[in-house]
This record gives C-alpha cells, structure tokens and sequence, in this order.
C-alpha cells in the first residue's frame, strides 16, 4: 500500500469519526437545549446557550433596488478557490 492510498484511508476512518462524534454532539445539544438553561456547568467545562438571527442578503431586493449594471457589477468570482475532499468507501472499507 502506498502512502498515498494510506492518506486515503486514514481521512476515510476520520470522515467516518467526525460523523459518528457530531451524530453524539447533536444528541446530546438537543438535550442541553430540551432544559431551556441558558448556563450549563460541569465538572470540567461550562455550556452557554446563546440565540442569534444571521443576518441574509436579498438577491431580489437588491435586484430591484440597483439598476442591472450596478446589480451585475455585484457579481465577482473568488480568487481563492474552494477545494471539497469527499470520501467514499472501498471493498476493504473498515473490514
């Protein structure tokens, strides 16, 4: 095996870690959440529960706010590209 399939392989048993833990965080915030306490403490960390509202941008509001030019002048590709891993399992995935 090369080091290459072992990169691999090891993002692929991460992946798989990091889903099982945020399945377990979600169970357990829905909880946290299910008290309506807004101060949790523990023995060794403290949970504070705290509510905002994202703030959203109308595309159609501002579409009918600025003229074309002005609305595709909005418009800009990303000079940093976005590079997403997605894994999938081999024959011999966690066997």
């Amino acid at each position: 095996m090369s080091n290459i399939s072992t990169l691999a392989d090891d993002y692929a048993a991460l992946d798989a870690q990091i889903k099982a833990m945020t399945k377990a965080r979600d169970a357990i915030k829905a909880s946290i959440l299910a008290t309506g306490e807004t101060v949790i403490q523990g023995d060794k960390a403290i949970v504070k529960v705290s509510e905002s509202f994202p703030t959203t941008f109308s595309k159609d509001l501002a579409e009918t706010l600025l003229s074309p030019e002005d609305f595709k002048r909005c418009h800009s590709t990303a000079i940093k590209a976005t590079i997403r891993l997605t894994v999938s399992a081999t024959d011999k995935a966690f066997a």
